[in-house]
């Protein structure tokens, strides 16, 4: 991590509470207000609505009523006729003619009748002069004369005013919520938070030197929880690449730099006496080339293990059978090695879904490594063992073999049971590496076992047997 990074001041996650805050709070004062508006709406509505009920109610009595007194002779124009009909002093009644002229009126407040020139059997409602007036006109059925009209105009004032009082309680109430989910909104975002700040602040102090540390497992199972445990397993395999890659970088500098130890010794020799002496000078080109060929060998192997490992490398998959790959590697073994016995344990015919050169490097491997660490007049046997959605490949021998724990390593990069011995065969721990990455890159596994008879050692590659779907 570099200094500038370790100075910089972290930052916390308060930008996140605000957004949570502002999004917590904007979705209940949205559905606070709409429930308010829609309180408020059905108040109003049924306050409206049974007003207007008792309104028509009211007009068929006092229209049937001065029908009644007028065919029995009473005139409409009569002053007292329309205050003992109507005890509402909220209520104003107007009695009209054919031509619209106001025969007989009852006014307990003013109003400008003008505005209402739209009454009709519907009963409506006009905001007149700061009051809320609810009027409808109905007709009076006279039998003998002219038609005539009543006109009702009811002050709505006092409901107004409750339904003010009720909108203004509303809207304190709304704001008075507001302001108590932003402030418990805050509160409880930053504490939900805080498992994520502990994180960041964990998150920050790991780099190389201490990548053993992990961030503390929240005790609710919940998403953070789930964050805590993915991020850890994260750094896990993290600490596992790194732990692999600077053992990978000790290991292959060791490796390298025994070549170019020999390389520098042998030029040394060179300038002191190879100008010289013939002999000094053969000996130390001889040792330069084998050095050479072996540094040419080491990259080359490095290089396919990182391809394979990166997916950088082309997999042709296709059905092949096995047993005729086996009698192709027994027989060229047959002539590059005489010193072993090569069996074959695998049925007439056994198909496999495979990179087939890949798969057969593979086996070579295996074949030169068992060929290495078998003594003389031993048995090398390659199996093959067909199960409904696998295959399994076996390269077993008769040799020396490993014991458990060089069995657990045995296919880690330049691993070595036995060092010295694996140096006079001309091995550099690379083979099982490769063979793993084979094995892998076609969708198997491989792992090293006891032979089943004897001390030598049995090394299973299992793939999948057809094209996965």
């Amino acid at each position: 991590m570099s200094s500038a990074a370790r100075t910089e001041p972290r930052r916390r996650p308060q930008k996140l509470v605000r957004r949570l805050t502002r999004a917590y709070v904007g979705l209940f004062a949205g559905l606070l207000v709409l429930l308010s508006a829609l309180i408020f709406t059905v108040a109003f509505s049924h306050l409206t609505e049974t007003h207007a009920k008792n309104l028509e109610g009211t007009a068929m009595l006092i229209a049937d009523h001065l029908a009644d007194e007028y065919n029995e002779g009473l005139d409409l124009s009569r002053k007292d006729l329309l205050s003992d009909l109507n005890t509402d002093y909220d209520l104003n009644l107007v009695i009209k003619d054919a031509s619209g002229k106001t025969v007989n009126y009852l006014r307990n407040y003013y109003f400008d009748e003008n505005q209402l020139k739209d009454a009709n059997e519907k009963i409506r409602l006009k905001l007149s002069n700061g009051m809320l007036l609810m009027y409808a006109q109905y007709s009076i059925n006279l039998f003998d004369s002219y038609p005539a009209t009543l006109l009702l105009v009811l002050n709505l004032q006092t409901e107004l005013d409750f339904m003010t009082l009720i909108a203004v309680l509303l809207l304190c109430a709304d704001a008075a919520g507001i302001v108590a989910a932003a402030f418990l909104g805050a509160r409880v975002t930053r504490r939900m938070l805080s498992p994520v700040e502990e994180m960041i602040s964990a998150a920050a102090e790991i780099d190389s030197a201490n990548l053993k540390t992990r961030l503390k497992i929240p005790e609710r199972d919940d998403e953070l929880r789930s964050l805590a445990l993915t991020v850890n397993s994260m750094l896990d395999r993290v600490e596992s690449a790194f732990t692999q890659q600077s053992r990978f970088a000790a290991d292959a500098s060791h490796e390298l730099r025994t070549p170019l130890s020999v390389m520098q010794g042998y030029i040394d020799l060179m300038i002191r006496w190879g100008g010289t002496d013939p002999e000094v000078r053969a000996e130390a080109i001889s040792a330069l080339d084998q050095q050479i060929r072996y540094m040419n060998r080491l990259v080359s192997n490095l290089l396919l293990l990182e391809r394979l490992e990166s997916g950088q490398k082309e997999i042709v998959r296709e059905s092949f059978d096995v047993p005729a790959l086996f009698k192709e590697l027994t027989a060229e073994q047959a002539i590059v090695d005489t010193a072993h016995v090569y069996q074959l344990n695998c049925p007439d015919s056994c198909g496999l879904f495979a990179d087939r050169s890949m798969v057969r490097q593979l086996l070579r491997i295996l074949l030169d490594n068992a060929m290495k660490y078998t003594p003389k007049g031993g048995i090398i046997t390659l199996s093959c063992s067909e199960a409904p959605a696998k295959v399994t490949l076996s390269v077993s021998d008769t040799g020396i073999g490993m014991n458990p724990l060089d069995r657990a390593h045995a296919f880690e990069r330049f691993y070595r049971a036995d060092t010295a011995r694996s140096r006079s065969t001309g091995g550099m721990g690379l083979g099982l590496s490769i063979a793993r990455s084979i094995a892998k890159a076609n969708g198997g596994s491989i792992a090293a076992k006891a032979a089943a008879e004897g001390p030598g050692t049995a090394i299973e590659a299992v793939f999948p047997k057809t094209a996965p779907n």
